[in-house]
């Protein structure tokens, strides 16, 4: 950088590490060297230390730790390993711990590190210690002191743990790494403190049915200090007052980055944490890998590699709100709990995006997405998920309640005291945007839920869904929406979704009311469209039409006068195949062209476009359904060739080359095409599913782009194609 003075330099962002760079000049030369190494430096071995991991260095340690404080100065750990049988101390003043090739083997269970504050009767918490390249062998000893930490930190500010190695904790026996724990006693907020480039394992592996403690990393409140009086525990305060127990005191602006963190009940743990910045962790083998509960809000989770979690990768509990989630890469082989990404209790406007999920093996977790229980506006947007759930693949619930018999809730066959007794109000606006899933069992791929209790009603309303793909070949519902109380799930919107091709179109919806569920529908198709064909029942004159827009009345043998199509919304438009022996007859709920009947004939069938205004269908457009309805053609030279085919109905048979997700297009010339026309087109053959779209219609012809979901099958599928004529009508 070109010279500037050092007035005119940006302000350093704190906490300082103590490990950034400064220029020193060394024999003439300017050089640089860490802040950290500037300080005076106090060796463990000139108070008595030996470092033969036999002697108890426990006393000589501490001794060094006490005229460090006051020289504020670091005290250094050369080659050796130092046995300690009891608490290291760490008062304020004493600017860092410092390996230079020294390990401590922690010989007994009440050996610990800890940085003393006001809450050990102190006069003040640490401040500005950097604690760096220590190696720990906590030796799989049952700490008992230090609340069970290897390092626990008292309400610490502008502190900074940095390239430690930690190894042997005893997972099994709850104990944890690095925690930095905010005190009442210790009447200041745990701030600008940084957990960095440490390594952190265990002596054996965390299992499902550990108790909630042990985590790697901690930036916490004792459930003990929150504010839950007159109450024992917060499940007990949420349960009776419906809003989460904060803390007096908050872990506040601290980094927790690039940790390897391995085995744990949890990986990290928050409790009453904001604005922590938690990136660039490898986090593997824990129950839950990063978990925040009780009032954990504004923290960003970003860019973590999670491997093999147990239960959820990323949970968040009791008021915990406004957090991001965002570009985390997830992988697990051994889940059998919660979802993997996971907001209940109180827990609105959390936003899950661009993250990366992938179940494999033979085990399952409930959802890979879920909300629910008062956790209005929360987010899960293009997000990718691929494996297996047991349950659904993302689940939104305004409530639980045991008594279900829906297999995809989340309270289906869970003791009432774990899940009744939750909810306290409604829920809204939780947002299900441009995610793919491919979900290998067959379960709901987006579930929704409103729930009812013995308590109250809790309605579930303005979830928007939107822009997702489901790519998985055999889902039970490839979207499911219940409800408890009839008319409490409404006002959705269902918008541009693709979902995965079944033959007759079963499975497709499971919506407890169709479309009186929803304000918006518009814009949904499955990859192949044939998917939205349904056959109604010969003879049916009120076509049910909550659930499709391509109504095909073609299996009617009998004269049959259709009078109306049922349960519709505003604004929905229905394309009707008429077979020759159906009528559409011309009444108060439907009003055709020229008011005059429609009569299907013994020549050919009709297709009718019909609009639904606010009490009444409108009929906007009408063709022949062509007989010849396999004029068919054979796309040459290339997939971009331009194709010929001039009839309403036909079929292309592609040129043959291998399936590819990026897109393609070629030119369809057809002299029955004219600018107002809709022309749809659907996958009939292949193995690889592809995604269709119709562009660019003018007269005499349009563009058609197709890609893979992701086969590259060498292959000629057919793909066909209808032509609607539309009519203006007075």
């Amino acid at each position: 950088m070109p010279n500037v003075k050092i007035s005119n330099l940006p302000p350093a962002i704190l906490p300082l590490s103590g490990s950034e760079q400064v220029p020193v000049v060394q024999g003439g030369d300017t050089k640089r060297t860490s802040i950290l190494s500037m300080l005076p430096a106090i060796n463990v071995k000139a108070y008595g230390a030996l470092g033969n991991g036999i002697a108890d260095d426990t006393t000589a340690i501490n001794n060094a730790l006490a005229a460090a404080k006051t020289a504020n100065a670091v005290v250094v750990f050369p080659p050796g390993t130092y046995a300690v049988s009891g608490v290291i101390t760490v008062d304020n003043g004493v600017r860092g711990l410092r390996g230079e090739g020294g390990q401590i083997l922690f010989t007994t269970s009440t050996a610990t590190i800890l940085l003393r504050g006001k809450q050990s009767g102190q006069a003040s918490n640490v401040v500005y210690c950097a604690i760096e390249n220590l190696r720990i062998d906590a030796n799989n000893q049952d700490i008992t002191a230090g609340n069970r930490a290897v390092i626990l930190g008292e309400n610490v500010q502008f502190c900074s743990f940095i390239n430690n190695t930690i190894i042997n904790v005893n997972w099994a026996a709850g104990k944890g790494g690095i925690w930095l724990r905010s005190y009442l006693a210790g009447t200041s907020f745990t701030i600008y403190n940084q957990i960095v480039s440490n390594v952190i394992t265990g002596s054996n592996f965390a299992t499902i049915s550990q108790a909630e403690n042990g985590p790697c990393v901690a930036i916490d409140v004792l459930n003990s200090e929150l504010n839950i009086t007159p109450y024992a525990t917060p499940t007990a305060y949420w349960k009776a007052t419906f809003t989460a127990a904060g803390a007096t005191w908050y872990g506040q602006w601290n980094v927790i980055a690039d940790n390897v963190l391995e085995g744990g009940y949890y990986g990290i743990d928050l409790s009453a944490a904001q604005y922590t910045s938690i990136t660039g962790n490898v986090i593997r083998s824990n129950v839950r890998s990063i978990s925040a509960q009780n009032v954990c809000q504004y923290n960003n989770i970003t860019g973590n590699t999670i491997i093999n979690n147990i239960s959820s990768a990323i949970h968040f509990a009791y008021g915990s709100r406004d957090n991001l989630v965002d570009a985390n890469n997830i992988q697990t082989g051994v889940a059998v709990g919660e979802a993997t990404l996971n907001a209940y209790v109180g827990c609105p406007a959390n936003t899950f995006s661009n993250n990366h999920i992938r179940i494999t093996g033979g085990f399952a977790p409930q959802y890979f997405a879920y909300c629910g229980v008062q956790s209005s506006r929360c987010a899960f947007v293009n997000n990718t998920f691929f494996g297996r759930t047991e349950r659904a693949s993302i689940g939104v619930e305004s409530a639980w309640n045991n008594t279900t018999t829906n297999p995809a809730a989340y309270a289906y066959l869970k003791a009432a005291g774990d899940v009744n007794g939750f909810a306290g109000s409604a829920m809204t606006g939780v947002r299900v945007h441009g995610n793919i899933i491919n979900n290998d069992n067959p379960v709901p791929a987006i579930f929704t839920n409103q729930v009812s209790d013995g308590a109250g009603n809790y309605a579930l309303t303005e979830c928007s869904i939107i822009g997702n793909m489901v790519a998985n070949s055999n889902p039970n519902f490839q979207l499911e929406m219940a409800e408890d109380n009839a008319g409490s799930s409404n006002s959705h919107r269902l918008i541009d979704n693709s979902f995965f091709p079944t033959e007759d179109g079963i499975g497709f919806y499971s919506w407890a009311r169709g479309r009186a569920m929803f304000s918006v529908v518009e814009g949904n198709s499955p990859v192949n469209a044939n998917i939205s064909v349904y056959e109604y029942p010969n003879g049916t004159t009120q076509p049910n039409v909550a659930y499709n827009d391509y109504v095909s009345l073609a299996a009617y043998t009998t004269p049959t006068t259709v009078t109306n199509f049922t349960n519709s919304s505003p604004g929905q438009i229905i394309t009707v195949r008429l077979a020759n022996v159906v009528t559409i007859q011309n009444n108060a709920n439907i009003v055709l062209k020229n008011n005059v009947d429609l009569v299907g004939t013994s020549s050919n069938d009709f297709l009718i476009l019909l609009r639904r205004d606010a009490s009444t269908w409108v009929e906007i457009g009408r063709s022949l359904y062509s007989a010849n309805a396999d004029n068919a053609v054979t796309q040459q030279t290339s997939r971009t060739t331009t194709v010929i085919n001039n009839a309403v109905r036909g079929q292309i048979t592609l040129f043959s080359a291998a399936g590819t997700t990026t897109p393609t297009t070629f030119t369809l010339t057809n002299s029955f095409i004219s600018v107002l026309d809709t022309v749809v087109v659907n996958q009939r053959s292949g193995t690889d599913r592809y995604v269709i779209l119709v562009t660019n219609i003018s007269a005499g012809s349009c563009q058609i782009t197709f890609y893979t979901t992701g086969g590259t099958t060498t292959e000629q599928p057919i793909f066909q194609f209808s032509v609607i004529k539309n009519a203006v009508l007075n």
